[in-house]
């Protein structure tokens, strides 16, 4: 099965303010006690390539009052894409302010703080209503609601994320919006070093804007590359247990400055972590990529992995 249409230009709003600053959102989560704690949190320079963007700053975003714009184009935005670290965040303030948007008539992708870049993923894919999608490192759900507003055909989605709190948000606002076909979406808690996905049940898999830390330089031999148990490397690992045979892991992430930084060396070392975790790569491209905040239009790259599992023949 191919799922992987023509590329079409991302129109990407804010994405560059998207990054996670845990590393593999999807899989680091606190580790249980008696066990080694997660790898440390990238900074910029570490990140899975240089000149990609940092880690949101600490204390995240703030909730805005009902109804305040964020931007020029968002009247509503009460959910951000990531839990701000500062715990500014409260359920059940947030769940009033949903509750007054949709009153006042926000449609469920309203809701969120930026968007555009969930719907524009969704025209670049192919599925079919006996596909089992992964959103790994899903968020606050934004991809889920753009999904499952598009009303396309999906046999199933694993939302996962390794912050339970996130994944709570996201099935208040499934609840609340009342979303034809959220019977079909499984909200997963990973684990830093495993996603906890049944072995061979994904079709697709999306990975959008989660940093690889390769380690303190882009030039040391350090990380994954150290250590064939590096709980990033692990997590990966099991996630592509999780792949069938003829499925695909698709890697969208925001680069800065034209994606000029991300160098020969960035992606030699991109392309070894997946080897060792057990995937091909198929297509690796960088595109337009458009930043739009408060009426500033920036023209951006962004790169797009496409990935298939090694065969038993190394193929």
């Amino acid at each position: 099965m191919r799922l992987l249409r023509q590329p079409k230009p991302l129109r990407f709003a804010a994405i560059l303010g998207l990054a996670v600053a845990l590393v593999f959102t999807g899989c680091t989560r606190d580790a249980p006690k008696n066990s080694a704690p997660p790898p440390p949190s990238p900074s910029p320079a570490s990140s899975f390539a240089p000149g990609a963007p940092p880690p949101s700053p600490p204390g995240g975003q703030a909730v805005p009052p009902p109804g305040q714009p964020t931007s020029a184009t968002d009247k509503w935005g009460v959910v951000p894409e990531a839990w701000p670290l500062d715990g500014s965040l409260h359920m059940d303030e947030l769940g009033k302010q949903i509750d007054q948007a949709l009153a006042e008539g926000a449609k469920p992708l309203e809701l969120y703080r930026v968007s555009e870049y969930a719907v524009a993923i969704l025209e670049q894919i192919e599925f079919d209503a006996d596909t089992t999608l992964v959103d790994f490192g899903t968020g606050t759900g934004v991809f889920t609601v753009a999904l499952l507003q598009s009303g396309r055909p999906f046999k199933k989605l694993y939302a996962v994320d390794v912050i339970e709190p996130v994944l709570k948000l996201q099935q208040m606002v499934l609840d609340k919006t009342r979303l034809e076909g959220r019977e079909k979406v499984e909200m997963v808690a990973s684990r830093w070093d495993d996603a906890k996905l049944p072995p061979e049940s994904a079709d697709l898999i999306l990975k959008i804007n989660v940093p690889l830390n390769i380690g303190p330089s882009i030039e040391a031999s350090s990380g994954f590359l150290a250590n064939p148990k590096d709980p990033q490397l692990l997590c990966m690992r099991s996630l592509v247990k999780a792949m069938r045979p003829d499925a695909e892991l698709h890697d969208y992430f925001g680069l800065a400055e034209d994606g000029r930084d991300f160098t020969p060396k960035a992606q030699e070392l991109l392309q070894k972590f997946y080897q060792a975790a057990g995937l091909r790569k198929v297509s690796l491209t960088m595109g337009p990529l458009w930043f739009d905040h408060h009426n500033q239009r920036t023209n951006l790259d962004h790169m797009h992995g496409v990935y298939v599992r090694v065969d038993k023949t190394g193929r």
